[in-house]
């Protein structure tokens, strides 16, 4: 709307504070929010973030973000702009031409300072938590053993020594610490899983055990949800970043292009609008009570 009469030099203005605003406060968030998942995924017998600390991010993010949204609206506003072929001259929101240039790159560089350090910081994060989720998941997957025909066998001890009897081996009493009461053994062809047998004392104790795999489940997919909304927030805001960087080193930046070449830049320059699209779809799909009522709602009565 409004790409050659957008008069309204104030309105301009906001515009550019708050999409700034909303855009810094996005980035920042992802950041701490990978910060949170680290310390969960990564190292979950360390201090974690608790309300305090939550809080004080939230703070730190709204502040830096609000500084890096006060020089936008300087920079930009109602800017005249010639036809190429007629007299004619329009109007639009862009950067203000000629004026603040040495501002203009200072605040260039420090948005690609912030953009490559957050970017960096985001990868390097889901990389180490990605590398112990795969972990996690295939030691889960040696918790699981089946026989020549595809059914599970479960037995009750741990045979990691020449000198345990078959006797032993099937009463459960033979348990080999290292292990933590569990491990994978071949034995006549098959492949068992071992754990230790639980006691009548000991019930609670899997009890406890077992929810703490299911909060284990429940923190790892909220992890892999959050990685899903960074890539797609980075892959629809670094070209929009770059965009920015350049254009604020050259001025004439957009007179380089002809229509066609335009109307492609300037889609790429808003690609963020399919980050806020997604992020409700990515919320949505990965819950899973919302999938339990969406086939409910699909399903014929």
């Amino acid at each position: 709307m409004m790409q050659a009469t957008f008069y309204n030099n104030s309105l301009c203005k906001a515009w550019w504070f708050f999409a700034a605003l909303t855009t810094f406060m996005s980035g920042f968030s992802l950041v701490a929010i990978a910060v949170q998942r680290y310390l969960k995924v990564v190292r979950p017998l360390g201090r974690q973030m608790d309300l305090k600390l939550n809080r004080i991010a939230l703070s730190l993010v709204f502040i830096i973000s609000l500084l890096c949204a006060i020089p936008p609206p300087i920079l930009y506003g109602s800017v005249p702009f010639q036809h190429a072929q007629e007299d004619i001259v329009g109007r639009r929101c862009s950067k203000i031409k000629g004026e603040y240039k040495a501002f203009s790159l200072m605040y260039g560089g420090l948005t690609g300072i912030f953009t490559i350090t957050s970017i960096g910081a985001l990868i390097g994060i889901y990389l180490r938590i990605g590398w112990t989720i795969f972990k996690h998941m295939k030691h889960g997957n040696r918790l699981t053993g089946s026989d020549e025909d595809g059914s599970t066998t479960k037995v009750t001890s741990v045979v990691d020594s020449k000198e345990t009897s078959d006797h032993e081996f099937k009463s459960g009493k033979i348990i080999d610490p290292a292990t933590d009461g569990k491990a994978r053994v071949e034995k006549g062809g098959k492949k068992y899983v071992i754990q230790e047998k639980p006691e009548k004392g000991k019930k609670k104790d899997s009890t406890q055990n077992q929810h703490e795999k299911i909060n284990r489940k429940i923190m790892h997919k909220f992890t892999l949800m959050f990685m899903l909304i960074t890539t797609i927030f980075l892959i629809c805001y670094i070209p929009k970043v770059f965009i920015m960087i350049v254009e604020a080193l050259n001025p004439k930046f957009w007179e380089t292009f002809d229509n066609h070449s335009r109307a492609g830049m300037l889609f790429v320059y808003r690609m963020y609008i399919i980050n806020n699209i997604s992020n409700p779809i990515v919320y949505a799909f990965l819950d899973f009570k919302f999938k339990t009522e969406l086939k409910s709602l699909c399903r014929r009565k």
